[in-house]
């Protein structure tokens, strides 16, 4: 058996196992041995790094939510709170930029299958965005920049190689609408652009299978459920 599928199996039971560290220390190691990563792998690695980095972000925003309470009562316990939220946004922001690092190293150019080079592009642009959540003023607006570049790339490929009901080209609008509800605030092109992802896969005449479907599925209703709530957002400002 070639060292190739025994890492891969490792990367697999380690995800079983919740043990997400161990994933990207396996492909790690399956990098040195074949660099050549497919969608598979590109996925693996994806969902690695979400289960690592979803948890910091909703702990950095308990803790900010615990700071700004401990600032409106001038807690004796105020230092304490901004030393432990300082601690959680550098892990936070060195794992992020461990991704980016990775993403730039084994990014898949050329590759045969487009979903691959999709997926990277999205990857790339969420992790932007997450850097740029992180930090104020200038530094918000560079990092916010690289985040809307790999974003329109995302977008820009999966149009012209991706059918409409896909669920990476679906994913790509879910998170690109998100990026402009989150960091640039303008929410009518966040609806435009949810909304049109929703009406194009409802027009798209390409099978798919079970999986593919419900992935599908999902995300088109996640895409609704942002619509609807935006616009009523929109509708309040405008009262």
């Amino acid at each position: 058996m070639s060292q190739r599928r025994i890492l891969l199996k490792k990367v697999k039971l380690a995800e079983k196992t919740q043990r997400y560290t161990d994933m990207i220390n396996y492909l790690n190691e399956l990098k040195l041995v074949d660099a050549d990563y497919n969608l598979e792998e590109h996925n693996l690695s994806a969902v690695a790094y979400k289960n690592l980095i979803d948890p910091l972000r909703c702990s950095l925003k308990i803790i900010e939510n615990e700071l700004s309470k401990a600032e409106q009562e001038n807690s004796p316990f105020l230092e304490y709170d901004r030393l432990f939220a300082d601690q959680v946004k550098k892990e936070l922001q060195c794992l992020i930029q461990l991704a980016i690092h990775e993403l730039d190293t084994f990014f898949p150019v050329d590759n045969p299958v487009a979903e691959a080079e999709v997926l990277c592009f999205k990857l790339k642009a969420d992790y932007y965005r997450y850097l740029a959540e992180l930090q104020e003023g200038n530094e918000r607006e560079y990092l916010a920049e690289f985040s809307l570049i790999a974003y329109k790339q995302a977008q820009s490929l999966a149009s012209r190689t991706l059918p409409r009901n896909n669920a990476i080209r679906l994913a790509v609008a879910l998170n690109y609408a998100t990026f402009h509800y989150a960091l640039t605030r303008k929410l009518e092109m966040a609806c435009q652009i949810a909304r049109q992802a929703c009406d194009d896969a409802l027009t798209e005449t390409e099978e798919l299978n079970e999986e593919q479907k419900s992935d599908s599925d999902l995300i088109v209703q996640m895409l609704k459920s942002n619509v609807e709530a935006w616009t009523k957002e929109l509708r309040r400002g405008e009262q």
